[in-house]
């Protein structure tokens, strides 16, 4: 099976963290469209000799619906990932230094190292479920795009963690006061599965999520529930966010921050998750 890059959609898949850089400082104030951010990011690369005449290799680009000054970047491979960073802070839009950036979780896979000529890698494909980190003796973090494991046979009786019932579906008025106790925060149904079918719509919604977390405290962990997820978690439903800030404190400022306001015209419910029945979630879903 290939991917629309060309590549095999098992690849592109291992890779898809590599290639999607973070944008700042758009000046959406202006006017300006994806479309014209994205050329005006290709012939900025292109005169800085980093990006051919006959390929343009931004594969999209994506407003956030979180920040009105952010938005998500895809490129075509790790490689060109690299070169589009090289001119963070360069392009003038008018006047605004436009940032590009990783996440700042980000950790090369052992694949993406291949990818990139790094050597000691083992090549793109092969399989090592091994995440490094980016400084020495500090633990690998989780990659949350890689596929789940396959469970073998019927699903088994329901023994694991299992997450509080969902809450009700909020209508035109916000959750209310939300008194956090974990530094873990559920946010339910922040995607709604229906007519979302590609890992880019979860994704693209896991971004905004985390865009407006971090900017209470750094992100030690997330995750999106995808539909094949489904049944893995107990209480956990497809278009649900998981999201492990540092301290309860920094928990709590990102919920007051983010509950009263509408995503894609509708609120959100927030509640805590206990971080040691986070972490056996994480074991099941993350490895």
């Amino acid at each position: 099976e290939k991917s629309k890059l060309g590549q095999p959609a098992k690849v592109a898949n291992q890779t898809k963290k590599a290639r999607r850089i973070f944008v700042g400082n758009v000046p959406r104030e202006t006017g300006i469209s994806e479309e014209q951010m994205l050329d005006a990011l290709y012939k900025e690369m292109i005169s800085r000799g980093l990006a051919a005449t006959d390929h343009n290799p931004i594969v999209s680009l994506k407003f956030s619906r979180e920040d009105p000054r952010a938005g998500f970047l895809m490129m075509d491979t790790p490689q060109s990932a690299e070169h589009v960073l090289q001119i963070d802070g360069w392009l003038m839009l008018p006047g605004n230094p436009i940032q590009l950036r990783r996440h700042d979780h980000y950790a090369p896979t052992l694949d993406t190292m291949a990818e990139l000529g790094i050597a000691g890698a083992k090549p793109v494909g092969a399989s090592t479920g091994i995440h490094v980190s980016g400084s020495p003796g500090q633990p690998a973090l989780p990659d949350r795009t890689s596929p789940l494991p396959a469970l073998p046979g019927p699903p088994a009786p329901a023994v694991g963690p299992q997450l509080p019932p969902p809450l009700p579906i909020l209508g035109a008025q916000p959750q209310g006061v939300v008194r956090m106790t974990a530094a873990v925060i559920r946010i339910q149904h922040a995607l709604d599965p229906q007519g979302h079918e590609t890992e880019d719509d979860y994704l693209d919604v896991l971004d905004d999520m985390e865009l407006g977390c971090s900017k209470h405290g750094r992100i030690l962990s997330s995750y999106i529930v995808r539909p094949k997820d489904a049944g893995m978690v107990v209480g956990a439903e497809p278009g649900d966010v998981f999201i492990q800030l540092g301290t309860v404190g920094e928990a709590q400022a990102a919920v007051d921050n983010m509950a009263p306001r509408k995503y894609e015209q509708r609120f959100l419910n927030y509640s805590s998750v206990d971080e040691r029945l986070w972490n056996q979630v994480k074991q099941l879903i993350l490895q």
